[in-house]
């Protein structure tokens, strides 16, 4: 039997609602502790980064943009070790992101123009070309 495209995307959206509010408090936890104690954190980092990753492409395949392009702007900084100066700074803008996300996982749609400005602030912190020896 084929499920019909509109019956998947549901049920991939509601695993999405399932499972993206766990997967957020793993994320936050882990960034509060790496702000407090970098080197305990570096220990977690590829776990942290895998849960991300995982968000991000489940976001991706449900249709939801917006959350997948602040998925990808948040890994991109953790993922480049990029650690800026600014890193309380790049930090803070992450949690955003992640309450932006939370406040995202209700709905049904999440274009990307929802969160272009919160992404461009990412991109700041860790540029795509700075990607290039990663």
């Amino acid at each position: 039997m084929v499920l019909d495209e509109a019956l998947l995307l549901k049920k991939l959206r509601d695993t999405f609602r399932a499972e993206a509010p766990q997967k957020l408090r793993l994320l936050r936890r882990w960034l509060f502790e790496a702000c407090r104690d970098q080197a305990a954190a570096d220990l977690n980092r590829s776990d942290f980064l895998r849960e991300l990753h995982n968000l991000k492409g489940i976001s991706r395949i449900a249709g939801l943009p917006a959350i997948q392009n602040l998925c990808a702007g948040s890994e991109r900084i953790l993922r480049v070790g990029a650690y800026p100066p600014d890193k309380k700074e790049a930090y803070e803008t992450i949690m955003e992101a992640f309450q932006q996300i939370e406040d995202l996982i209700p709905g049904d749609e999440a274009p990307a123009e929802l969160a272009q400005d919160l992404c461009s602030r990412l991109s700041s912190f860790a540029p795509e070309e700075s990607l290039e020896n990663v």
